[in-house]
């Protein structure tokens, strides 16, 4: 084990091979305050272990900067198991 001291900085290299995941979803409703997602039954809806890049917060976040150039970022306000389809609120 590693013990942390004051002043050391632990950092993720999100760099790797990532496994492959489905990234179909639908926006269901977009307002300036709400983006409701149904998601398909094969990806993350946040980063965490093996997926960085291709989890549903960042895939929605790069369709809605290429379709209409907004770059607020999003933020979960729940999320599904990875293997679970269903609808994801982002505020």
């Amino acid at each position: 084990a590693t013990v942390l001291l004051t002043n050391d900085v632990v950092s993720y290299r999100g760099d790797g091979e990532e496994p492959v995941v489905d990234p179909r979803f639908e926006i269901l409703h977009i307002d300036e305050h709400i983006v409701a997602v149904s998601k398909s039954g094969n990806i993350p809806v946040a980063e965490g272990g093996r997926y960085y890049r291709n989890v549903l917060v960042q895939v929605v976040q790069r369709h809605l900067a290429e379709s209409s150039g907004t770059d607020e970022p999003l933020y979960q306000v729940h999320r599904l198991d990875r293997e679970t389809s269903g609808t994801v609120l982002f505020a």
